[in-house]
């Protein structure tokens, strides 16, 4: 990534931080009592550095200024205009649940199932998952990918709406709902 832009920013806080804001530029909080420590805005920056390494990891970034949302090239530009208070895993975040949230809904009552409740999250390991109290999470990442993807994990995750297992009838009903 290029040269990033920053803006230190002294406060009553006790710790400092950093914070990406939408546009990729850093705001650094620094408590008073630290204003002539000159190593620690270099400290975090060089933790932002290594942060940034696991990033494509989570954001499928394409460059400095373009995105991936449901595998096409989005400006980033664009994102923070269209959603002006939010940061980008917020923005991406959004734009999931926008899409996911009425499917679930849909698909749970065809199942003839309640859910009691659905968020996006972002984790490592899983695409989705269904608790046992009828929950569904989703994994943020979802949005880099094609919809017919996502839509696949809401389908696979409301059939264990009905069937908590891996079995041949969890199996035969998601097959029934997504027969591609």
């Amino acid at each position: 990534m290029a040269t990033q832009q920053y803006t230190v920013e002294y406060t009553n806080n006790k710790h400092a931080y950093l914070k990406v804001q939408s546009d990729w530029s850093f705001l650094i909080r620094v408590p008073y009592r630290l204003k002539n420590d000159v190593s620690l805005v270099d400290d975090l920056l060089q933790r932002w550095k290594k942060l940034q390494k696991r990033i494509p990891d989570r954001i499928q970034v394409l460059s400095d200024t373009h995105v991936s949302v449901w595998w096409e090239s989005i400006d980033r530009r664009i994102l923070s205009q269209q959603f002006p208070i939010y940061t980008l895993l917020q923005t991406l975040e959004h734009i999931l649940t926008e899409y996911a949230q009425p499917l679930v809904y849909a698909f749970a009552s065809q199942l003839w199932k309640k859910v009691y409740g659905f968020w996006v999250n972002d984790v490592r390991r899983k695409w989705g998952s269904c608790t046992h109290d009828d929950r569904i999470m989703l994994n943020q990442s979802l949005v880099h990918f094609p919809k017919k993807y996502a839509e696949y994990v809401i389908i696979h995750e409301c059939c264990h709406l009905v069937h908590k297992n891996h079995s041949k009838s969890f199996r035969n009903l998601v097959q029934k709902l997504c027969p591609d």
